[in-house]
């Protein structure tokens, strides 16, 4: 019988949407609880280290974005910091967030990117007891 599989939800509070991360996601675990409209899923597990979709989850209708692998040693610290960028992408480019100013205006951008990053890397260090 397989494990369960964890999906790790985390709430920046100051942007209207939720962060959702796996580990060792399954196309069955992601498709059950989130309604991910890639079509290529199946492709996204077998190929990539990682992949970050936007979504929404279906037991609630949060809207947020899921970052998931099927292998937790594929969550590298390059791999950790490339997909919090596109997650904070996802999220300015819902909220219509983006300034080209790069003295002060990217502020909230690089704080969204590493609060994405202690999350994942909060996940890829976390032992089920």
């Amino acid at each position: 019988m397989m494990a369960k599989v964890k999906i790790h939800e985390f709430d920046p509070l100051i942007y209207p949407r939720k962060l959702w991360v796996c580990v060792d996601a399954t196309i069955e675990s992601l498709l059950e609880s989130f309604d991910i409209k890639d079509a290529t899923l199946a492709d996204a597990l077998k190929n990539n280290a990682a992949t970050t979709c936007i979504t929404e989850k279906k037991s609630d209708g949060h809207k947020g974005v899921i970052i998931f692998t099927n292998k937790r040693k594929y969550m590298t610290t390059k791999v950790i910091a490339h997909e919090s960028v596109h997650f904070a992408d996802a999220v300015f480019q819902e909220l219509c967030a983006y300034t080209q100013e790069f003295n002060h205006g990217n502020e909230p951008y690089a704080y969204l990117v590493g609060w994405a990053a202690g999350c994942i890397d909060e996940v890829v260090k976390f032992k089920s007891k």
